[in-house]
């Protein structure tokens, strides 16, 4: 049974009403579901007891990074995966930092924020490391040694605490800043929309396991460059871990979906809408520009500029037309859906070349 189903299709033939349709009807409790929403449009039911919904919006963006910063990092053993994973797939090093400016405040009771004497006294030593400057810069990510281990689990549970510590006036700023391969040190804001996102999506997923049954995303390649479409899928599993949910994708990106058919092939089935039919495309597990082509075409009834997909379907057409196995006429209205679909001159003088020399390919011509 697959596992992975993308709705696709042109625009207004109705894939993500679909793709709302199907929430709605799985997204009954005790199963809970998780929906993100990429375009300001979807309409996704609200959150609930069982039920999660982030918009993607700048707004949006900060109110789930802000509220999710525990889940930065895997520290209750829920799998093997942390941000780190996702930061090396998009361009960064695999190291975050936690600067942080202290107040004036100096005496608070930090029991008051958890009971666990462990994490009190490892707060206390991280601000006793703070306080001669006022503030300074902790490294959260991973450990590669029992000494490293222990300093940065002192700054993750600092990490932790850190919109408590700030509420209560001890901490007056802090920020995290990422390393960039090639841009180098940026806070999250400064990050482009792409990089926002994915970090956000990342976050919003960690935050409805364990008990998440399946996850609905509406046109996931806004703001995703063509190389972050391919793998989307996988960063997707870097969030889920090993927990099984069914994924529900609404997209217009062929990139995309030849990227999971690489990635998960047989997990994987594509749907294509048209208003209230649907119906099952069938597309060859392959990678490359040539699935990219099938997969325009199968799926969105487009052709690429330079198209080696349309050329072996003329050649399939005419050998067929010569084997007998289609008539002329056949022939023709195959042509002239390519035509109707084709947006490019060199395209359509070359469809128009193909169906004027029809009667060369015919049977004993």
């Amino acid at each position: 049974m697959t596992r992975i189903s993308f709705f696709v299709g042109p625009n207004g033939c109705g894939k993500t009403r679909r793709l709302v349709k199907v929430a709605r009807s799985i997204g009954r409790w005790p199963e809970r579901t998780a929906a993100v929403a990429n375009t300001p449009f979807v309409r996704f039911e609200r959150s609930s007891k069982n039920r999660k919904v982030f918009r993607v919006s700048p707004t949006g963006i900060t109110k789930v990074v802000s509220e999710n910063l525990r889940n930065f990092f895997d520290s209750d053993g829920r799998d093997t995966f942390d941000v780190s994973d996702l930061l090396e797939a998009i361009g960064f090093h695999p190291v975050v930092e936690l600067e942080v400016k202290l107040s004036r405040i100096k005496d608070f009771d930090l029991g008051q924020i958890t009971s666990d004497p462990f994490e009190v006294e490892a707060i206390s030593s991280a601000l006793d490391v703070l306080r001669p400057e006022g503030g300074g810069q902790f490294e959260l990510s991973r450990y590669s040694d029992s000494f490293t281990r222990s300093l940065r689990g002192r700054n993750r549970i600092l990490f932790k605490y850190i919109q408590e510590l700030k509420r209560v006036k001890l901490v007056s700023f802090y920020s995290l800043i990422f390393h960039h391969r090639e841009r180098g040190p940026q806070i999250f804001a400064e990050l482009s929309s792409g990089e926002q996102t994915l970090i956000s999506t990342f976050l919003f997923i960690r935050s409805a396991l364990p008990d998440l049954g399946a996850l609905f995303v509406d046109e996931p390649e806004n703001s995703l460059h063509p190389e972050w479409q391919r793998r989307y899928l996988e960063m997707l599993h870097m969030a889920l871990g090993y927990h099984e949910a069914k994924i529900y994708l609404a997209t217009h990106s062929p990139v995309l979906v030849s990227g999971a058919l690489s990635s998960y092939g047989n997990d994987v089935k594509v749907i294509r809408v048209d208003g209230d039919k649907e119906h099952l495309v069938e597309i060859s597990r392959k990678s490359g520009p040539e699935s990219v082509e099938e997969i325009l075409w199968e799926a969105f009834e487009t052709i690429t500029p330079v198209s080696h997909f349309l050329s072996i379907e003329l050649s399939r057409i005419l050998q067929n037309l010569t084997d007998g196995r289609i008539t002329r006429q056949e022939a023709e209205e195959e042509i002239a859906r390519f035509k109707s679909r084709s947006y490019e001159r060199t395209q359509q003088e070359l469809l128009n070349r193909v169906t004027r020399n029809l009667e060369k390919f015919l049977p004993n011509a």
